[in-house]
């Protein structure tokens, strides 16, 4: 079964991806797809709500953690379109 934290650690690198930040697996190239990192916060976004109250003190620093990098790199991305 998988674990909470792995599942994060799952979105997180889908955003990472989508912010050309680390190589895509398929093609070993580095792309941007705002679309998607934009899509992995909305899925980050509902399970905070979702799951609040329900979550280790480890788990919410890490969804947090999570959310907050992705929003700071994917609007710093934004504006330099």
């Amino acid at each position: 079964m998988i674990e909470f934290k792995e599942y994060i650690a799952f979105l997180s690198t889908n955003g990472l991806l989508g912010l050309g930040k680390v190589e895509n697996p398929k093609t070993g190239k580095k792309s941007k797809n705002l679309k998607l990192v934009k899509f992995t916060i909305d899925i980050l976004e509902l399970l905070e709500k979702k799951t609040e109250g329900n979550l280790t003190e480890e788990e919410e620093e890490i969804l947090a953690n999570t959310l907050n990098n992705l929003r700071e790199n994917y609007k710093k991305e934004k504006e330099a379109e």
